[in-house]
C-alpha cells in the first residue's frame, strides 16, 4: 500500500467493540496508548447474548475501573448452581449436586459467578473509553480489507457516511467475533484455522431464549388463584422463576435456566437442547417453545393446596426478548497471531454454554494482551523487540488456561446432556455418596475453583514471559487491604489490585513486598533501590507496594503511604462501597497472597506482577571473574566443582527404559504425615513437643501432632507396641484413592472420622511388607505464624544496621513433614514397585561397583513428579541392607525454619537429655542441613532446613555410594548409620 494511501495513523487498531474489544480499549487507554476502534454497529447490541461471568471476569471489570457498577447495574451474584436430574419439569426439585459460587474462595476477592446484562457491560466499558480519551471509536465502520507491510498494518473500512477510509497502525487486533472479517477473510487464507479444541469433539444445537417478566397483580389478574392463598406479586414471581441457576439434566431433553441481570430487572434465560431428529429453526418457533418451556412455569394446584387445577404464570406478563437457535461448539484457532495481526475473544475461540466462560475468556485474552502491546508499541522498551515471539508467548499461555476451561465446560455439558438412563443413575448415585463426606461435599461445592488459581506450565521456545524457576506463571491473588496511615475508626478498605496497579503508577510491572512484623523499612528500601535501572524501565523506582500479611499485625514501626495491612472479611463487609449488592465474603483467606507464592524460593517476599500474574520477561544475570588461590566458596558452587555425578538421564528416558507409564500411576501431591505406634504415650508426647510439634488433638489411644504449616497434623501416634505404620501421601483425586484401594495388598477405604480435617485413607503394603498410606479429602489447616527471616550481613553487603541477632532457646518449631527413608532387602524390586505404581521419580541413584567396575544400584532418593512444579529434592528414600536383616523404616524428617532454628533445637534436645544420632551438618544430596535424633521409642527422626527443589526438568543423577557422599560438613558419620 502506498505511504500516502491512508487517512489516519495510530498505534493499535481494534476491529470490534463487543465486550472483548471494549475491554482491550479501556486497558490500552489506561496505558495512554492511542488506538482506533472499528465497530460496524451504530449502537450497543441490545440483545443480551452472554449472561454468565466468572470471578476472573469480574476482576477484569474491576481492572477497568467500573467495580461500582458490577453489582448495582450490571448484574447479580449467582450463588448456587443446581444440577437437577430425572425427566420432569419441576424447578423446585432437590438437586443431586449443588455448587456454591457465592463464596469468596477462588483467590480473587470476588464471588465465584455473576449473571449479567451484556449490553450494560458494554455501555459501561464504552463510557470508560470515552472518559479516558485515548481511543477513537468509529461506529458504523465496516472493515473491507486488511494488508500489511514490514512496519505497518492497514485497515480499509467504509464509514457510516459510506466513505472509504484507511487507517494504519503498528498492530491490529481482531475482536470481531467468530464470523468477523479479521479471521474469516484475512487470516484463514493465510493458514489460521478454527479447530476442534479437545480430543472429544463437542457440536450441538440449542435454542436460547430471554424473557423479561412483569409482575401480575390482583388488579391486572384478579382470577389468578394464588391471591387467595395470600401470595404477593413478588412471591408469585419467586415461585415460578426461582433464584439460583439450574442445570436440568433431563435425559429426554436437557436444559439450563436462571435469572440474569439485577433481580429488579426480572430477566430470565432458558436454553434447551435440540435433539438429533429436530430442525433448530423450527424448534425456536413460538409453538415449539411453548410445548417445551411452558410446562416449567406451570405448577400443579396441589402444590398450593388448590385441588383439580394447574396454575400457569400469566403469559401476558412475559415479553420475549430473543429466541434463537445456536450451534455450540468447543473450538480454538491454531494460531492467535500472525504478523502484526492477532485474534482474541470469539474470533479466536468459542465455548459451549455450560461453564459461563465465553465472555470471561475474552476478558482474559484482553488483559493479558494489553501489557504486551504496551511493550510492543514502546520503541524505547527494546532495541530489537521480537514482537512475534512476545505475541506467541501470549497465546501459548492463554491456550493452556483455555483448554482447561474448555475441558471443564464440556464435562459439565456431558453431565447435563447425559441421555443414557443407567449412566445418569450412576452419576446421581455417585454424587449422593460423595456428598455424605463433608469435606468431599465442600470440594464439589467449590466447582471449578477446587483446583486453585491458574498456573501456567513453561514451554521452551514459545516466548512465555515468566521465569518458572522463580515461581513465575502463577495468577497473583487479590485480597482486601487497608492503609497503615489511616487512623480513622472505620478504615477504608481497598482491593489489592487497585493499590498495586494504581493509575498513578507508570511501570509496566509492579513489585509487591510481603512484609513480616519486625522487618526494617530501610533495609527493604535499600533492596529495592535501582530496580528501574536494572529492569530497563519496566519497573519504576518508588512504585513498590508493601503489605503486612497479618490482619492483627502491629504497624507501629511499619507505616507509610505505600504500606498496607491485609484486611479481614468483616472489615470488607462493613464497607458499603465495596460490599453493596454482593454477598459478604464467606471463605475469604486474608493470607492468600503469601500462601500462593510462599512455596517459591526468593519470590515469597518480593513479587513482580503484571495485571494478575507474576510474570517478568527480563532475566538479569551478574557475573564476576574467578580469583586465585581458590579457597572454599563458603556458598553453593557448581556440581562440577563439588560432587559431580558420574552420569545423568532424563526422567522420560529413564521411565521409557523401564517401561513405566506415568498415565497409569496413582498421582500423589505431597507427603502430609507419618504414622507410628508407641508403647509409652507420655514419653513420646513429651519428646515430640521438645522436638517442635504440638498436639492438635488427643484421645486416650491416639495423638495427632501438628506443625505451623498447612497440614492438620504431621505426625500421628497411636498407643501399642512399637510399630511403623507408614508415611501418608495426599493423592490428587478421589479416583487415585480408589485406584490405590485396588492394589493387591491394599486396605479398604477408611473414613478418618476422628482425625483433624477428616478425609479418607487407604493403606497399602509394599513387596517387603512395609506400609504406605494415601489420603484424600482432608481439609487444610490454618497456617501458623511464620518465623521472622534473618537479615544477614556479608562482607560487602551489610543490610542489618543498628540491629542485633538475638535468639531464645527452645524447641525448633516444625513446619512440615519432608521425607522418610526405608531400608529394604530387594532394592530393585522395591525401586520398581514404588516408581511404577506411583508418581515417584528418582532424583539421585547411588551405586557401588566391584573391581571390574560393574555397577549395582543400592540407594534411591525419589521426589514426587508434579511436572513443572518444584518439589522437595526427595520425599522417599530407599537403601539396601544386608541379607538377613528385616526391612524397616530408617528415619522420618521434618522441616524447620533455618540453620539457627535447627542449631537451637539441637541444643534444646541435648539439654533435655535425648540421644543424638548425627548432626548438625549439611548433606550433599538434597543440600539440606540435617540433625538426627532417637525418639523415646527408638525410632530415628530428623530436623532439616534449606533443602533443594527439583522438577521434571531436573535430570536423574548417578553417584557413587559411600560415607563421603552423605555430608559436605558435619560430624563423622556414625557407624551403622545406614543399617
Amino acid at each position: 500500500m502506498a505511504e500516502n494511501d491512508f487517512q489516519d495513523t495510530t498505534d493499535i487498531i481494534i476491529c470490534g467493540c463487543g465486550p472483548t474489544g471494549a475491554m482491550l480499549s479501556v486497558l490500552l487507554s489506561q496505558y495512554c496508548i492511542p488506538h482506533v476502534i472499528l465497530e460496524k454497529d451504530l449502537e450497543v447490541n441490545a440483545d443480551p447474548r452472554g449472561i454468565a461471568l466468572d470471578e476472573d471476569g469480574i476482576r477484569c471489570l474491576q481492572a477497568c475501573g467500573i467495580y461500582d457498577k458490577i453489582f448495582t447495574e450490571i448484574g447479580q451474584c449467582m450463588e448456587n448452581f443446581k444440577f437437577i436430574g430425572k425427566n420432569h419439569t419441576d424447578l423446585s426439585r432437590e438437586p443431586f449436586l449443588m455448587m456454591n459460587y457465592g463464596t469468596t474462595e477462588g483467590g480473587t476477592g470476588h464471588p465465584g459467578f455473576m449473571c449479567h446484562k451484556q449490553p450494560c457491560i458494554e455501555k459501561n466499558l464504552r463510557s470508560q473509553i470515552c472518559a479516558l480519551g485515548a481511543a477513537k471509536l468509529l461506529l458504523g465502520a465496516t472493515v473491507n480489507s486488511i494488508t500489511e507491510d514490514q512496519d505497518w498494518v492497514y485497515a480499509r473500512y467504509t464509514n457510516k457516511s459510506n466513505q472509504t477510509r484507511v487507517v494504519r497502525a503498528r498492530f491490529l487486533v481482531g475482536a470481531d467475533g467468530k464470523t468477523g472479517f479479521t479471521r474469516k477473510q484475512y487470516l484463514e487464507p493465510k493458514g489460521v484455522t478454527m479447530d476442534q479444541a479437545l480430543d472429544v469433539p463437542y457440536e450441538q444445537d440449542w435454542v436460547a431464549l430471554n424473557w423479561e417478566i412483569t409482575l401480575p397483580t390482583p388488579s391486572t389478574h384478579p382470577d389468578f388463584p394464588l391471591w387467595e392463598k395470600g401470595y404477593s406479586p413478588q412471591q408469585v414471581y419467586d415461585e415460578f422463576f426461582p433464584r439460583d441457576f439450574r442445570f436440568l439434566c433431563n435425559p429426554v431433553r436437557a436444559a439450563v435456566c436462571g435469572r440474569f441481570g439485577l433481580n429488579s430487572d426480572r430477566l430470565w434465560r432458558f436454553e434447551f437442547v435440540v435433539l438429533d431428529r429436530e430442525n433448530p429453526t423450527e424448534m425456536a418457533k413460538e409453538e415449539q417453545v411453548a410445548t417445551i418451556v411452558h410446562p416449567y412455569i406451570t405448577h400443579p394446584g396441589s402444590r398450593y393446596g388448590i385441588n383439580d387445577k394447574t396454575i400457569t404464570y400469566p403469559l401476558d406478563c412475559i415479553k420475549v426478548l430473543r429466541c434463537r437457535p445456536f450451534r455450540f461448539s468447543a473450538r480454538s484457532c491454531n494460531k492467535w497471531s500472525l504478523g502484526r495481526v492477532m485474534l482474541c475473544g470469539d474470533a479466536a475461540h468459542v465455548f459451549p454454554p455450560f461453564g459461563g466462560q465465553g465472555i470471561a475468556s475474552g476478558f482474559r485474552d484482553a488483559i493479558s494482551l494489553a501489557w504486551r502491546l504496551r511493550i510492543a508499541v514502546n520503541g524505547s522498551s527494546r532495541a530489537e523487540l521480537a514482537f512475534q515471539k512476545l505475541l506467541q508467548g501470549w497465546y501459548s499461555e492463554r491456550k493452556q488456561q483455555l483448554d482447561k476451561s474448555l475441558r471443564s465446560t464440556v464435562e459439565n455439558g456431558e453431565y447435563v446432556t447425559q441421555s443414557n438412563a443407567i449412566k445418569a443413575f450412576l452419576r446421581d448415585f455417585y454424587y449422593y455418596l460423595t456428598q455424605l463426606v463433608p469435606s468431599w461435599k465442600h470440594r464439589l461445592e467449590l466447582g471449578n475453583r477446587r483446583d486453585g488459581m491458574v498456573k501456567y506450565q513453561w514451554h521452551e521456545g514459545t516466548g512465555m514471559a515468566f521465569l518458572p524457576s522463580l515461581g513465575g506463571g502463577v495468577m497473583f491473588p487479590q485480597v482486601y487491604a487497608t492503609s497503615t496511615t489511616d487512623t480513622s475508626t472505620s478504615k477504608s478498605v481497598f482491593f489489592t489490585d487497585d493499590i498495586i496497579f494504581s493509575r498513578q503508577k507508570k511501570g509496566i510491572f509492579q513489585v509487591v513486598v510481603l512484609l513480616q512484623p519486625g522487618q526494617s523499612l530501610g533495609d527493604i528500601k535499600n533492596a529495592l533501590d535501582g530496580l528501574q535501572e536494572v529492569s530497563a524501565g519496566a519497573l519504576q523506582d518508588g512504585e513498590a507496594t508493601l503489605f503486612l500479611g497479618s490482619i492483627s499485625a502491629s504497624t507501629s514501626h511499619l507505616k507509610g503511604p505505600s504500606i498496607y495491612r491485609v484486611a479481614s472479611a468483616e472489615e470488607f463487609a462493613r464497607d458499603a462501597r465495596l460490599c453493596v449488592g454482593r454477598p459478604e465474603p464467606v471463605g475469604y483467606d486474608a493470607r492468600r497472597m503469601s500462601r500462593e507464592v510462599g512455596s517459591s524460593q526468593d519470590v515469597d517476599q518480593y513479587i513482580i506482577s503484571s495485571n494478575h500474574s507474576s510474570d517478568l520477561p527480563y532475566e538479569i544475570t551478574m557475573t564476576s571473574a574467578p580469583t586465585a588461590p581458590r579457597f572454599n566458596a563458603g556458598a553453593s558452587v557448581l556440581d562440577s566443582e563439588a560432587n559431580e555425578p558420574s552420569g545423568q538421564i532424563t526422567t522420560a528416558e529413564w521411565q521409557q527404559k523401564r517401561g513405566i507409564s506415568p498415565s497409569e500411576q496413582i498421582r500423589t501431591t505431597r507427603l502430609v504425615h507419618m504414622r507410628y505406634q508407641h508403647p509409652d504415650f507420655e514419653s513420646i508426647r513429651t519428646f515430640l513437643y521438645d522436638f517442635g510439634m504440638v498436639p492438635a488433638k488427643e484421645t486416650e489411644n491416639a495423638i495427632w501432632f501438628r506443625g505451623y504449616g498447612v497440614d492438620q497434623y504431621v505426625y500421628y501416634a497411636q498407643k501399642g507396641p512399637k510399630q511403623f505404620l507408614g508415611g501418608t501421601f495426599e493423592v490428587e483425586t478421589y479416583g487415585d484413592l480408589v485406584k490405590a484401594s485396588k492394589l493387591e495388598t491394599a486396605s479398604p477405604i477408611q473414613e478418618l472420622v476422628d482425625a483433624p480435617g477428616g478425609g479418607s485413607l487407604v493403606t497399602v503394603y509394599d513387596p517387603e511388607g512395609l506400609p504406605i498410606n494415601f489420603i484424600y479429602g482432608q481439609e487444610p489447616a490454618e497456617v501458623g505464624k511464620m518465623p521472622e527471616r534473618l537479615i544477614v550481613n556479608f562482607e560487602d553487603d551489610k543490610p542489618r544496621k543498628r540491629r542485633f541477632q538475638r535468639f531464645s532457646e527452645g524447641p525448633a518449631a516444625v513446619h512440615k513433614l519432608g521425607h522418610y527413608g526405608l531400608c529394604v532387602q530387594d532394592f530393585n524390586k522395591e525401586l520398581d514397585w514404588y516408581t511404577r505404581n506411583f508418581n515417584f521419580v528418582p532424583t539421585d541413584l547411588l551405586y557401588v561397583q566391584d573391581s571390574s567396575k560393574n555397577r549395582r544400584e543400592v540407594a534411591l532418593f525419589a521426589h514426587i513428579d508434579r511436572g513443572n512444579d518444584c518439589v522437595d529434592h526427595h520425599t522417599i528414600f530407599l537403601s539396601t541392607i544386608e541379607a538377613g536383616r528385616e526391612p524397616h523404616v530408617h528415619h522420618c524428617s521434618f522441616e524447620v525454619h533455618d540453620f539457627d532454628t535447627q542449631k537451637l533445637g539441637h541444643q534444646w534436645l541435648a539439654k533435655k537429655g535425648y540421644r543424638s544420632v548425627w548432626g548438625v551438618g549439611r548433606h550433599i544430596l538434597g543440600s539440606q542441613i540435617f540433625d538426627y535424633w532417637w525418639d523415646t521409642t527408638g525410632n530415628m527422626i530428623e530436623h532439616y532446613a534449606d533443602g533443594d527443589l527439583v522438577n521434571k526438568d531436573t535430570p536423574i543423577s548417578y553417584l557413587l555410594a559411600g560415607n563421603e557422599s552423605l555430608a559436605v560438613w558435619g560430624p563423622e558419620v556414625p557407624d551403622g548409620f545406614l543399617d
